[in-house]
């Protein structure tokens, strides 16, 4: 996760504001320039719920790590979203005590991490979602003004960032939206 941290002169880092600043597509697997298996990738397994004053939250298993993360709603068309102190490490006891929390609302995932100029795209291949084509590619950018100039490569398709319905947590809770 690359984020912008954003605070006030007060000192502290209570006051620190993580922004996660990315763009979403689709895209056609076979329109791929080299196959997946020469990208780094990992096996992702993520549940989504909702904590006491109803924010919305993630946690997250990456091999033998895990991670939770409370999201804000997306701003500037879909591209920024504050995740207040970001991916914070939990213990795994945690985790499994979290977990139930999230039924129903589950991925399960293998993301390759494809260098596109100076930026890192994810590529995201659900467990789930195998059969049907569906594919994701998201770039996360240090600030709005190179998200916004970002041009992506020919092989990314439709662009899905301010739609909702192909956010993580409505894919884990919903599916494959109708409109793919």
């Amino acid at each position: 996760m690359n984020s912008f941290e954003a605070g006030n002169n007060l000192g502290g880092t209570e006051n620190i504001k993580h922004l996660e600043i990315e763009r979403k597509w689709l895209i056609d697997i076979s329109k791929l320039p080299q196959n997946l298996d020469i990208y780094p990738n990992k096996k992702l397994v993520a549940g989504y719920y909702r904590g006491e004053a109803n924010e919305k939250v993630r946690i997250r298993q990456e091999g033998d790590k895990y991670f939770k993360v409370m999201k804000g709603h997306p701003t500037d068309g879909g591209m920024v979203r504050d995740i207040g102190l970001g991916d914070i490490e939990i213990t795994k006891e945690e985790f499994e005590r979290l977990w139930p929390l999230s039924e129903g609302r589950r991925l399960s995932k293998t993301r390759y991490f494809i260098p596109i100029d100076s930026f890192m795209a994810e590529l995201d291949v659900y467990d789930d979602f195998k059969n049907t084509g569906f594919y994701t590619i998201e770039v996360e950018f240090t600030n709005t003004e190179d998200g916004k100039k970002f041009t992506p490569p020919e092989w990314f398709g439709r662009e899905v960032t301010s739609k909702e319905e192909y956010s993580s947590r409505n894919l884990a809770s919903k599916g494959v939206p109708k409109d793919f």
